[in-house]
C-alpha cells in the first residue's frame, strides 16, 4: 500500500481463486478469531431485503481523503 498516495497502490500478491471454501481453514479461523465467527454470523443471516439491519455490523466505506486522514492517524499512533 502506498500510504502517500492511495491510488498508487498495487495488489502485489492476489489472491487465488477456488472452486470450494477450505472449510477446515475457516472454522480454525473463526475459532480463533471472535470478529471472524461474527462476520461469518452475518454473511450467513445476511438478508439483501433489508440491509439496514446489518449496517452495525459492516466497516464504513471510505472516500479517498478519509481513508488517507485514517492512514494517517493510525500510523501516527503505531509510531508512538
Amino acid at each position: 500500500m502506498n500510504i502517500e498516495n492511495i491510488e498508487k497502490s498495487a495488489i502485489l500478491s492476489p489472491a487465488k481463486f477456488k472452486e470450494k471454501m477450505d472449510y477446515s481453514v475457516v472454522y480454525e479461523l473463526a475459532d480463533k478469531n471472535p470478529n471472524f465467527k461474527q462476520f461469518l454470523k452475518t454473511v450467513t443471516d445476511f438478508a439483501p431485503q433489508s440491509p439496514e439491519r446489518f449496517s452495525s455490523e459492516f466497516d464504513e466505506i471510505l472516500t479517498e481523503d478519509k481513508l488517507q486522514e485514517y492512514l494517517n492517524t493510525t500510523l501516527q499512533a503505531a509510531c508512538k
